[in-house]
């Protein structure tokens, strides 16, 4: 197997609450994405904004795991930091920890544009992961929905954007036009309005864009061309922590789909990507490359 695959989002460090209410802190969803997408491919690109600590928290991890770090800008004054705290299955609340002044700058100079994405794409790249909130300028840009015309673009939708009423209708309407997209059910329930994975199913295949649903321990389903392709989750060992599964899977979904597999396997082979993150707290250290 061979070829690249684009990742393209924030860096964030999250301090996660968890049940016992204890705190701790791992690298954010675009690590895990890098994870899931290394499982199939042999090389990542990362694109994203940087702090000027990103040797402290990101660096390391990156150097280790070999990811092309060229679309990388090191211009924040630090690594954007968040407290992410789960609110039901699959759904949580993510708060900045920074003051309002500090998130006004950090958004100023956060910008990811269709351009610097599209710089890191070539005739070796099987896809680009994107995760962003609908209200992220880039969606306005007509290069974004152009790169997809070439190259899979796998959008994940930030919750927020599926579950906020307001947000809805664009959601949608980016979504068809990226043509491709992955949720996870709840988010899936808000964003159609519907009330049960059957529900969700057919309005995903209603609404016509390839979609990768993610059915947390039950498993995932790729939907395309009018079928649902369902497979089981991979059993693990020992399940250390399931944060970050979404952007794993996700991202190896997509690795998937570049690759060309069938459509059947997509969903498999998204579900290996996620449960090579199950065993440790964090993006493993090391990625097992399954694809090489």
């Amino acid at each position: 197997m061979s070829g690249n695959v684009v990742v393209a989002g924030p860096l964030i460090v999250d301090e996660v609450l968890d049940d016992r209410g204890e705190t701790r802190v791992a690298l954010g969803g675009v690590a895990y994405a890098l994870a899931g997408a290394l499982t199939w491919a042999p090389e990542c690109r990362l694109v994203a904004n940087a702090g000027q600590d990103l040797e402290r928290w990101h660096g390391p991890w990156l150097e280790a795991n070999g990811v092309e770090m060229s679309g990388v800008r090191r211009c924040l004054p630090a690594t954007k930091r968040s407290r992410l705290r789960y609110v039901e299955s699959g759904l949580f609340v993510e708060e900045s920890v920074h003051d309002a002044a500090v998130r006004t700058r950090l958004r100023e100079l956060d910008r990811r544009t269709a351009e610097h994405i599209r710089s890191r794409v070539d005739e070796r790249t099987l896809g680009v992961y994107l995760e962003a909130s609908v209200a992220d300028p880039i969606w306005e840009s007509p290069a974004i929905y152009d790169l997809a015309d070439r190259v899979p673009v796998m959008w994940e939708v930030e919750t927020g954007s599926a579950i906020t009423q307001a947000w809805r209708t664009r959601t949608l309407e980016v979504s068809r036009r990226l043509g491709l997209f992955s949720v996870n059910l709840p988010e899936a329930l808000a964003l159609f309005d519907v009330r049960s994975r059957a529900e969700a199913e057919a309005a995903i295949v209603a609404h016509g864009a390839d979609c990768y649903l993610r059915l947390g321990a039950a498993g995932s389903a790729f939907i395309s061309d009018g079928e649902v392709r369902f497979a089981p989750s991979v059993e693990v060992a020992e399940v250390v922590d399931a944060t970050g599964c979404g952007n794993a899977s996700t991202a190896g979904a997509l690795a998937a789909i570049g690759l060309g597999v069938a459509p059947g396997a997509v969903a498999e082979m998204g579900n290996r990507a996620a449960a090579a993150v199950l065993g440790s707290y964090g993006p493993p250290k090391l990625v097992e490359r399954l694809g090489s």
